[in-house]
């Protein structure tokens, strides 16, 4: 298999310049008009306050991490990552989240909506002790 300009063989014999192989291999992101990309952008930004809205009820006491947790059925709470709402507890930096999350067994990335009954309930103990 070379791309240098040359012929790209692929498994049942037939070959492709390197060009087809990228156009096969490689989608592009569907061409938006712009209504749509208004539409996206308000929906992202509405989608970002409601997050920060959230993250500071959580910040400021009104709603526990385990009431967070529990809501994580919900589109908006089930998308937000778990780091972000840990951090927002007062108290909880960055090394004391990596560590509660490296204990518990959550990966980094890891989103509420992802999190399954033994992580939340580990996390929720851990940030009691």
């Amino acid at each position: 298999m070379m791309i240098g300009g040359s012929p790209v063989v692929i498994s049942g014999g037939k070959s492709l310049t390197r060009r087809s192989f990228q156009e096969r291999c490689l989608m592009g992101l569907p061409a938006m008009m712009a209504e749509q990309r208004a539409k996206a952008l308000a929906k992202a930004a509405e989608a970002r306050t409601a997050r920060r809205a959230l993250l500071a009820e959580a910040a400021s006491g009104a709603v526990s991490v385990a009431e967070v947790f529990e809501l994580g059925g919900r589109d908006l709470v089930g998308r937000t990552r778990v780091v972000a709402v840990l951090r927002a507890v007062a108290g909880c930096g960055p090394a004391r989240v990596a560590a509660l999350m490296a204990i518990c067994g959550v990966a980094e990335k890891q989103r509420v909506g992802a999190l399954n009954d033994q992580h939340r309930e580990r996390l929720v103990r851990a940030l009691i002790s």
